[in-house]
């Protein structure tokens, strides 16, 4: 399970109607995860001061059961999230995204009625 939070400054009417879909399908990809597994949040037109002034920016959380240890892994994830950021959101700066990878573990995610991630990953 992948959990998204894109926080940004960008106002959500200049962020593009297909954004949380294409860039479900984009981590999908990047984390080889099925897109029912992707769940994006968009917190757009929210204040930011970054890097000395309130310039287009956003920060991209995404919290997975991957354990993200290697380093040229890691770096790689970054830099597609950032191309995709780039690509469709109305930041022109690649220093101006910040993306923070952070494992979880499948004992504390669950849903609906209790399940819990770490049991449904044992019948897959």
């Amino acid at each position: 399970m992948s959990l998204i939070w894109v926080t940004t400054n960008v106002t959500e009417e200049s962020i593009p109607d297909s954004f949380m879909t294409d860039f479900a399908k984009s981590i999908a990809e990047i984390l080889s995860r099925p897109i029912e597994a992707v769940s994006v949040i968009l917190r757009a037109g929210v204040s930011m001061f970054r890097y000395g002034n309130t310039d287009p920016a956003a920060i991209v959380e995404i919290s997975d059961c991957q354990k993200f240890n290697e380093k040229e892994e890691t770096r790689e994830i970054i830099r597609r999230v950032t191309k995709f950021m780039l690509e469709n959101v109305e930041i022109v700066e690649p220093m101006r995204i910040t993306t923070i990878l952070k494992s979880s573990e499948p004992l504390k995610i669950g849903h609906g009625n209790g399940v819990i991630l770490s049991e449904q990953l044992e019948h897959i």
